[in-house]
């Protein structure tokens, strides 16, 4: 499958692949986030921030997970003419800074999470283009209180 070289011309579709449903748990990540919530109003500052997984025109199934515990580096060598990589953050940030070797990536789409009926948290998927891979950071700030810095990093191989 090749990626057009406009983000906009992108079939999400095609993509994403079904990550929500087949690749990440969610509701498990949420366990781990709530344990380190002291509140649960409306709008929770950011509290959880994590990479999720990456897919790219070589691997193009999103079968890379990276979240856990000692996942510094992608299992599989990624490249092609794009790249993605789902974060997940639980709480309310901004938009959020995402780089690959410190070239800006682009944010693709976010699916909020809910509890309750209200959002909690969002899931969001970052798009590089024309890279094989390289260090990919992560960061964002908690829009309220007590507005703290959050990030993460992996090496795409």
């Amino acid at each position: 499958m090749s990626i057009p070289a406009h983000a906009e011309d992108i079939d999400v579709n095609q993509v994403l692949n079904g990550l929500q449903m087949n690749c990440i748990d969610i509701g498990q990540l949420d366990q781990i986030a709530s344990q380190q919530l002291s509140s649960r109003g409306p709008a929770p500052p950011l509290s959880f921030l994590q990479i999720l997984a990456v897919a790219s025109q070589n691997h193009p199934n999103w079968n890379d997970n990276v979240w856990g515990p000692n996942r510094y580096s992608t299992a599989e060598d990624h490249g092609g003419d794009w790249i993605l990589v789902a974060t997940y953050e639980r709480g309310y940030g901004s938009t959020g800074v995402a780089k690959l070797d410190g070239n800006p990536a682009t944010l693709y789409n976010t699916f909020p999470k809910t509890e309750g009926g209200i959002v909690v948290g969002f899931e969001k998927h970052w798009l590089i283009l024309n890279k094989e891979g390289g260090q990919f950071t992560y960061k964002n700030r908690s829009l309220n209180a007590p507005g703290n810095l959050m990030s993460d990093h992996v090496t795409i191989r």
